[in-house]
């Protein structure tokens, strides 16, 4: 829930700026484009399902220490950092392909990829799912940490992948404006 608050509209409007010239405006704003554009909206009606999540993940918990729980949230960023970074260098495309409109669909259809626990998917899906692109791992670290499984190699395996994703997608977005002529050409 907090991941469609925070990215769902946002992605959803980039793409459409690039359709509809709304992005020739913001690109001449002082500020950094990509993140004008990955926090100009930001909406609350998936609080009610955060709260109820919050709630029962409490209440089915083994006992957890202050810094499990601390641990935890920084999971859930990273996660939704590995999440944004998927899904803003997938909307990216839209520069390049004309009429994409439904390309932001693709990272939600994934959901059910990190929706499972990494320990179901075996043989070379396991290796391409927890290792090469760890999208299983999404769900899976943090979980394990308060289930007290923690496995540092997933951490390491998101982080990693947060960090060249991330950096790919600044890389993809910078080239893709520059060759953006905008809605007027």
């Amino acid at each position: 829930s907090a991941t469609w608050s925070m990215f769902w509209r946002n992605i959803e409007n980039y793409t459409k700026s690039i359709f509809d010239g709304t992005l020739d405006f913001l690109l001449v704003q002082p500020i950094d484009i990509q993140f004008r554009l990955s926090v100009r909206h930001i909406s609350f009606t998936n609080v009610p399902r955060l709260i109820i999540g919050v709630v029962l993940l409490a209440l089915n918990l083994p006992p957890v220490t202050f810094s499990q729980v601390l641990m935890y949230i920084a999971l859930i960023a990273l996660s939704m950092g590995v999440i944004y970074a998927l899904w803003f260098f997938t909307a990216t495309f839209t520069f390049w392909v004309e009429k994409l409109d439904n390309i932001t669909e693709i990272v939600p259809a994934l959901r059910r990829i990190w929706s499972m626990p990494a320990d179901i998917y075996s043989g070379p899906i396991s290796a391409v799912l927890t290792i090469i692109i760890p999208l299983a791992l999404i769900t899976t670290t943090p979980t394990r940490l308060l289930l007290h499984q923690f496995r540092w190699q997933e951490l390491v395996a998101l982080l990693v992948f947060f960090v060249i994703l991330f950096g790919t997608t600044r890389a993809f977005f910078h080239y893709s404006v520059k060759k953006y002529s905008g809605i007027g050409t």
